[in-house]
């Protein structure tokens, strides 16, 4: 074969080696923007935090909102040391912001956590 065929096969291959590679790369691609808007998205919710747990009361009752286990906000002040009204008053704000979810058990008391992974500083 001459030149100018061999130029093609090459060129022929490298195609259907790109049209392969395509799917791969434009899948890294949204996993990667996913994991960049991910990031962006906890970036906020620390800012915003940042922004309302300004007292050391505030900054303990989001910590003690970690992790998977729901908590009433009379145990939240009482492990505090604070009034109840108060941690309710600080769990609307953060409810507010999305930083917590909230569900209300079988005795209708309202239960409280961390909804993402992040912390006062």
């Amino acid at each position: 074969m001459n030149e100018s065929g061999d130029l093609g096969e090459v060129v022929q291959l490298l195609r259907e080696i790109r049209n392969l590679l395509l799917p791969v790369t434009d899948a890294f691609r949204e996993q990667y923007e996913e994991s960049q808007r991910r990031r962006e998205l906890v970036a906020k919710k620390q800012s915003t935090l940042n922004v309302v747990a300004k007292t050391p009361a505030r900054k303990e009752v989001f910590r003690l909102l970690f992790g998977s286990e729901y908590k009433t906000q009379g145990d939240i002040a009482e492990a505090v040391g604070v009034s109840q009204p108060a941690v309710s008053q600080f769990v609307r704000i953060l409810y507010e912001n999305d930083l917590i979810e909230t569900y209300t058990d079988e005795m209708g008391t309202i239960r409280v956590r961390n909804k993402y992974d992040v912390s006062p500083e």
